[in-house]
């Protein structure tokens, strides 16, 4: 069955995709169930802020908004013939074999910094950090699910020669170092003939892929809408997340040393390195970069911008401290987001309420509400 032609509603835009969407993104759609291929997870629980003892550390566990624990059945009415496996995200904590997947030295970096944190005696947490909507690029999922719909609706030689063509070339503006965004991947081995083995070996490949095949010109080629196909592997509470949105998932690491695991029971389709860190403990509804991790917040200069921020973020190690003014103040915002007045008003009303102000606002995130 073909997916549904529809008219490209006018100036419509979401972090989903880099254009002007193809499809209205309440019309977009998806179906998922129960992997059978991944261990059952915990079931989902509240954290409990209020009894993280004093003195206790959290660091971070930075990943994508990708769903865990199902596999996507359909995405706009059109049904997959394979199910693709959905395996990232915050979900990830919940499972039993292990906490978290990624590469080998982001393995490497989080449980040096556990183990640093455990010399302290004082316990020890993982918050889950999410990246930006398209970091979900990285991963297998949205290249997987394409491929899939691609069967239904195949694409030419021309289409399928430009794609080719674009991926073994550079492709992207050049930085300030005159260095490609994306370089050229000669030994791409064409869309027809991807294996999980290239998709597993070639992270940045995987990204480039993703990227070119949500411009205008893939588009106009016949390739599927990549805004709909994001949607579908994103987690749905994380659709509308802030940048930087932490703690939607915790864990607690166990006395016992974390283990890096290198062959896992479980493999994950992109990342050979897993980690086991000890409990799930739950999660929250989520709370912003700055009031989370406010000691780190403290070092960045004033007036950078959000982006700027996550960058060094993502490649500092960075601790919270417990104390009790930490802890007032989040559970006062957690608070405030669970009112009917939070859930409407967001920022700009927690503002209002007193939790944060304007100037703090302005700084933590580069905009007032």
């Amino acid at each position: 069955m073909a997916q549904r032609s529809v008219q490209r509603p006018k100036g419509e835009r979401h972090p989903v995709s880099s254009n002007v969407l193809r499809r209205p993104f309440n019309e977009m759609t998806s179906t998922t169930e129960p992997s059978v291929k991944q261990p059952a997870l915990a079931p989902e629980k509240e954290f409990d802020l209020e009894g993280v003892p004093l003195g206790s550390w959290f660091t971070k566990f930075l990943g994508d908004r990708s769903a865990g624990g199902k596999a996507l059945t359909s995405v706009n009415e059109q049904a997959l013939e394979n199910p693709v496996e959905l395996e990232g995200g915050f979900d990830f904590m919940r499972r039993p074999d292990a906490n978290w997947a990624s590469d080998k030295g982001v393995v490497t970096g989080i449980k040096k910094q556990i183990d640093k944190l455990q010399e302290t005696g004082d316990p020890v947490y993982g918050a889950s950090v999410g990246m930006g909507g398209q970091a979900i690029d990285y991963s297998s999922m949205p290249i997987n699910t394409a491929l899939e719909l691609i069967k239904h609706n195949p694409l030419s030689k021309e289409a399928k020669e430009s794609i080719d063509t674009a991926m073994r070339e550079d492709w992207g503006k050049p930085n300030k170092a005159g260095k490609i965004e994306y370089p050229g991947l000669p030994d791409f081995p064409g869309i027809d003939d991807l294996t999980p083995e290239w998709l597993k070996e070639n992270g940045m490949g995987r990204k480039k892929l993703t990227k070119l095949m949500d411009t205008n010109k893939a588009a106009k080629l016949g390739f599927p809408d990549m805004g709909s196909v994001r949607k579908a592997v994103t987690d749905p509470k994380q659709l509308h997340d802030e940048l930087g949105t932490t703690g939607r998932g915790i864990v607690r690491a166990s006395p016992e040393e974390v283990q890096h695991i290198t062959d896992p029971e479980f493999p994950h389709a992109d990342y050979a390195s897993q980690l086991k860190v000890g409990s799930y403990e739950g999660g929250t509804e989520g709370f912003p970069l700055g009031e989370f991790w406010s000691d780190w917040m403290k070092t960045r200069p004033q007036g950078e911008t959000m982006d700027r921020t996550m960058y060094s973020f993502g490649r500092q190690p960075v601790a919270q401290k417990v104390t009790q003014e930490w802890k007032d103040r989040l559970l006062k915002l957690r608070e405030y987001k669970l009112s009917a007045q939070g859930k409407k008003l967001g920022l700009a009303g927690a503002i209002s309420a007193g939790i944060i102000t304007a100037p703090e606002a302005k700084e933590l995130f580069g905009h007032e509400g």
